[in-house]
């Protein structure tokens, strides 16, 4: 598992900068490359989970914080495909 901060909202951010470094996301169907092994890990969806969500509210500027358990699939052990 990894922390990503993002400092933009564009769309892509993390899985482009992934890909830009060598890495690739588990589940990731668009930019997919990389070893055979690393293709073959079964998961019905990309590998991202927003733990932490923060912003000023747009009224009155109030700072709001969203937190949200990690998902039960990203904490279990990803199988490989057959």
């Amino acid at each position: 598992l990894i922390e990503v901060q993002l400092i933009t909202g564009r769309r892509n951010q993390i899985r482009l900068q992934a890909r830009l470094r060598g890495h690739m996301l588990v589940g990731e169907q668009r930019y997919v490359f990389g070893p055979d092994h690393l293709r073959s890990i079964a998961f019905s969806r990309q590998a991202l989970h927003a733990f932490r969500l923060s912003f000023r509210h747009p009224f009155d500027g109030r700072e709001m914080q969203f937190e949200a358990p990690m998902p039960a699939d990203l904490l279990a052990r990803p199988a490989t495909a057959s």
